[in-house]
């Protein structure tokens, strides 16, 4: 499910008619991004608020459910939690690979909280100057020992010490 995951295809609920803010969780501890945000992030964020909340409804539905319900409607809102969960699965492995995570803060059985991480982008951690040296290594003429050079070499470069007097 994950490969032919496409995350854009999440609607933000809060444009709903239907949309029940009880069940939409805080991000952060406070306020979602505005519903509509062109910001990579922000859009990420909703997208996983609003995976939860789907969770958060679901939840409630079926808590309300096991008072006075059928074991067939019962049966019928698990597969949707289900399917929620599965969603909601590979929204997080699709985000993973990027660092991109939303932790959920439950309270009993819903969701309260959502608490994002994310890696910081490549470019940041980019060196900011850059250097350049170069080596200059000198070669025996052909046809001369490499030994025999590169002694001559060293001689010139470390001679001995005087003697002592």
């Amino acid at each position: 499910m994950a490969n032919d995951f496409d995350p854009t295809s999440i609607r933000d609920p809060r444009t709903e008619a239907d949309f029940q803010a009880e069940h939409w969780p805080l991000c952060d501890g406070g306020e979602p991004p505005p519903s509509g945000t062109d910001d990579r992030t922000g859009r990420r964020k909703i997208e996983f608020l609003a995976s939860y909340y789907r969770l958060n409804r679901l939840y409630g539905r079926l808590d309300a459910l096991r008072n006075d319900a059928s074991k067939e409607d019962e049966r019928l809102v698990l597969q949707q939690i289900q399917m929620a969960i599965a969603e909601r699965d590979a929204l997080e492995d699709f985000y993973a690979p990027e660092g991109f995570l939303g932790e959920p803060v439950m309270d009993g059985i819903f969701y309260r909280n959502i608490e994002f991480t994310h890696a910081r982008r490549r470019e940041y951690y980019q060196t900011k100057a850059t250097s350049a040296f170069s080596v200059f290594v000198q070669l025996p003429p052909p046809g001369e020992s490499a030994e025999q050079w590169l002694e001559e070499q060293r001689a010139k470069l470390f001679p001995p010490p005087p003697p002592n007097r």
